[in-house]
């Protein structure tokens, strides 16, 4: 095989991808491939150092975070008294099925084909993802930041 460019892959330096002059690769392993192994390295091919990835951002590791943050609906109902998002009364009336006044305000403002379907999940939720549309516009509503959101999701998941 000719090989027009090679690169490390593992910070062990016994793994490369090498590129061929007809634009297709192949990952060539030293463990696995120990012939080829030593045809690449007595080719001449010049061989990029390994590069490891960059960390993640602190944007990337929040965003991967939410992905799993979840409370059950009673979490959520005493985050939201606790906090004063909602007042008590507004509580005891949403476990008994009236959503509060703000929910409902804005469900109004969703497409009349969404509005049932926010009622029912907003009514009877099983669980309450931190990602779901619903949560994320009933907090921009209360004017609350995605870092405000994440403190609430993690605290209350505790409860």
């Amino acid at each position: 095989m000719s090989y027009i460019s090679a690169s490390y892959v593992s910070a062990g330096n016994d793994m490369i991808v090498a590129s061929r002059g007809d634009g297709s690769d192949r990952v060539i392993s030293q463990a696995r491939d120990p012939i080829e192994w030593a045809a690449i390295m007595a080719s001449g091919v010049t061989i990029t150092a390994y590069a490891p990835p960059p960390a993640p951002t602190q944007a990337e590791i929040d965003a991967a975070a939410r992905t799993t943050m979840t409370l059950s609906f009673a979490q959520l109902l005493i985050g939201l008294v606790a906090e004063g998002w909602i007042s008590e009364a507004e509580g005891d009336a949403w476990l008994a099925g009236t959503l509060p006044a703000g929910v409902l305000a804005l469900i109004a403002t969703m497409p009349q084909a969404a509005q049932f379907a926010a009622r029912a999940r907003a009514i009877k939720p099983s669980y309450i993802v931190r990602l779901d549309p619903l949560v994320i516009q009933l907090a921009q509503a209360q004017g609350k930041s995605d870092a405000e959101l994440d403190t609430f999701f993690l605290a209350y998941a505790q409860v």
